[in-house]
């Protein structure tokens, strides 16, 4: 019974060479693509890029109509929530003094007690 043998560089080099000739008689033995069959892989190649392409545009689309309401709900949301600025209406009061009461008898310390600013409505709903 023999042994195993390593195989040297030339065994090495010559069965290279051998697996790379099948490879290439393999190669030139396959069939041949006719034009109908080219033409045809080609249209079904620019199908598939035109659904692809389709599908991202209308999902940009979508992003885009997405954004554009979120916009437009916030926008309405803060003018819903936006409060009118009062305007100010100063207007001068006086006080009918009140004997039964003397602290009502002289006229206040303060200024400020003259003045009072109200919106523009009343929230009472009555006039000004």
């Amino acid at each position: 019974m023999s042994g195993y043998k390593d195989p040297n560089l030339q065994d090495r080099l010559a069965l290279a060479q051998k697996a790379r000739e099948q490879a290439l008689k393999k190669l030139a033995d396959a069939p041949k693509l006719d034009e109908a069959t080219i033409a045809k892989r080609k249209a079904a190649q620019e199908a598939r890029e035109a659904a692809i392409a389709e599908k991202s545009a209308a999902k940009r689309a979508a992003i885009a109509q997405a954004k554009a309401d979120k916009q437009a709900a916030a926008k309405a949301k803060a003018e819903a929530d936006a409060v009118p600025a009062p305007t100010e209406d100063v207007h001068l009061r006086i006080r009918v003094a009140d004997h039964t009461r003397p602290s009502r008898a002289l006229p206040p310390t303060s200024a400020v007690s003259f003045w009072q600013v109200e919106n523009e409505s009343p929230t009472n709903g009555g006039p000004v």
